[in-house]
């Protein structure tokens, strides 16, 4: 039987920058941790997969569903007194242009990205009451500000150490390829052209035709992110119909 205080159940589909977050809430949250990486919902956790401080109990847990659907997670081998689902979405362009980017054109899998990237968003805005309830973390907002970082890390329980924010972020750079250590200044100007620019680079591939088709998407990605949006549609030349659940303002600080 695996033990915790605290376990994370966290949704996210591929290329969403889920690790990045993941990482963050293990570097802000108390010890013993353990991560299970890429598991079925529905089946037990297997504790021959997790990556951790100790190998019995644990003060915290997370295990991420990445491109999963979204259901209620078997917790028959876990004994915790509090369980926390997130879901976390980033915008459905640069999320699939990132994908495009690292694993080349495939219908399939990009049809399953999209797909459960509705399935999320839908949970997000309400239209669907699949879990019984979740913390939103928005990869956009979570990227850009300081203060969304703090205000989740409070939502979640987690005491913010900006020390522990920062070093969790700058890893994230550096292992992911961004710059070189020691050029970790750089790394706010050139993330945030990453992470929401690259869906510029995507609009020519045939996959993009695949996203363009899709009313419900795009009406999802209006109401959680306007801004991009509306500047996606601008540069594209998308036709665009007024949607009443659009924000007046600003990406949405979920």
């Amino acid at each position: 039987m695996i033990q915790t205080h605290t376990w994370f159940c966290f949704f996210s589909t591929r290329r969403s920058g889920c690790h990045a977050a993941i990482k963050w809430i293990l570097a802000l949250s108390p010890a013993p941790r353990a991560h299970w990486n890429d598991v079925l919902p529905e089946l037990p956790l297997d504790v021959k997969r997790l990556k951790g401080d100790c190998e019995d109990e644990w003060r915290t847990i997370i295990s991420n569903y990445e491109t999963r659907d979204l259901v209620v997670v078997n917790s028959n081998n876990v004994e915790f007194q509090e369980q926390k689902y997130i879901i976390h979405l980033r915008d459905p362009f640069n999320t699939l242009a990132s994908f495009i980017h690292t694993f080349r054109e495939n219908h399939k899998p990009v049809a399953k990205i999209l797909d459960k990237w509705e399935a999320y968003a839908a949970e997000w805005l309400g239209e669907t009451h699949v879990l019984p309830s979740f913390y939103k973390c928005n990869y956009n907002s979570w990227c850009d500000s300081v203060d969304y970082r703090k205000s989740k890390a409070e939502e979640l329980g987690m005491k913010f150490f900006p020390h522990k924010d920062k070093i969790a972020r700058n890893r994230r750079a550096i292992r992911g390829g961004f710059f070189k250590k020691g050029q970790e200044g750089e790394f706010a100007q050139k993330d945030i052209q990453v992470t929401h620019n690259r869906w510029k680079c995507a609009v020519d591939r045939k996959s993009w035709r695949t996203l363009m088709k899709r009313k419900k998407l795009w009406e999802y990605a209006e109401a959680i992110y306007p801004d991009i949006t509306r500047e996606v549609i601008r540069q594209t030349s998308r036709p665009s119909e007024p949607n009443p659940r659009t924000r007046s303002q600003g990406t949405a600080p979920e």
